[in-house]
């Protein structure tokens, strides 16, 4: 959770807004959300390549998903559609994008 807390932080620096994690996990935000999640790895900027903590990234990837999970089923409780739609189709990029964080070099 810690990481997650991480994350936000950086998350609300980035966008310069004051949202809940949960506002973040839409599509709209997925690639700030991919920005936020590298610097709370701590990446090397010298080498984009590298991640001083790989491990983080692999475990907030698990997370992500985790939460995305639960705002759907929060949505699908209350019946948004709209909402749903977003939760599914961030769900997808965490699917089909994710993956480019998990190959970096450990």
């Amino acid at each position: 959770m810690r990481d997650a807390a991480r994350l936000l932080m950086n998350l609300k620096v980035q966008t310069q807004t004051d949202k809940t994690l949960f506002d973040y996990l839409t599509p709209g935000f997925f690639n700030d959300v991919v920005k936020a999640a590298l610097t709370t790895a701590s990446q090397d900027f010298d080498d984009e390549e590298d991640l001083q903590s790989p491990s983080t990234a692999l475990k907030m990837g698990y997370d992500l998903k985790r939460m995305a999970g639960a705002r759907w089923a929060m949505c699908l409780k209350s019946g948004d559609r709209q909402e749903i739609e977003n939760c599914n189709d961030f769900l997808k990029l965490m699917q089909l994008e994710w993956s480019k964080l998990q190959k970096k070099p450990l």
